[in-house]
């Protein structure tokens, strides 16, 4: 058993750690728990580094599924700390999320950016942020595009128009194997033409 566990063991007995094949140790909090674990691994035990946030839709089961990764260069250990949020939207028209996950920008500083990224690409709603504004989108007004349901190809369609010279739209596998062709045909027909001069 290791250091980290037995203690995130012993301040959290309600809660299953495990680690995987990997070395990596997981576990699943609800939202209201994620602030307290986060900060035992700030500043108890020595997690220096956010690496990054994850999120992943599964429509399916209807929720968002977040990984905060956390790294601890005293201990070399990574912890993979897991949260489901529901997809559900509010419906002021804001395109987020009913539930809201908590910043974490003070206690690690780049927290700020994975957040805003999932506040814009999710529509993840969340509290204590200093700066949720556009990062990569200007003025989006549809849903947020990381989300399953956002139809990418309706988007296109609707507002972009191919460029002049291109309205074939060939595809690009049967095009090259038909270049493919084309070069092979002529090898063949300039080997015949040798032979004839030779022979």
């Amino acid at each position: 058993m290791s250091l980290i566990i037995d203690n995130l063991r012993s301040f959290f007995p309600n809660m299953d750690f495990t680690r995987d094949s990997t070395g990596l140790i997981k576990c699943e909090v609800t939202v209201n728990e994620l602030m307290t674990i986060v900060l035992r691994l700030h500043n108890e035990l020595s997690f220096e580094s956010l690496q990054t946030i994850s999120c992943t839709d599964w429509i399916e089961e209807n929720t968002l599924h977040l990984n905060y990764i956390l790294y601890s260069y005293t201990h070399n250990e990574t912890v993979f700390v897991a949260v489901k949020i529901p997809r559900e939207l509010a419906d002021d028209g804001s395109k987020r999320t009913v539930v809201f996950i908590p910043s974490l920008e003070k206690i690690w500083p780049q927290a700020n950016h994975f957040e805003r990224e999932l506040w814009e690409m999710f529509g993840i709603s969340v509290t204590g942020h200093s700066n949720l504004k556009e990062f990569f989108l200007e003025d989006w007004q549809n849903l947020p595009p990381m989300r399953r349901d956002f139809d990418t190809l309706d988007f296109v369609n609707q507002k972009f128009d191919f460029r002049p010279g291109r309205e074939d739209n060939k595809d690009v596998t049967a095009e090259r194997k038909r270049v493919r062709g084309v070069k092979a045909a002529l090898k063949a027909k300039e080997e015949s033409n040798g032979e004839r001069e030779n022979g």
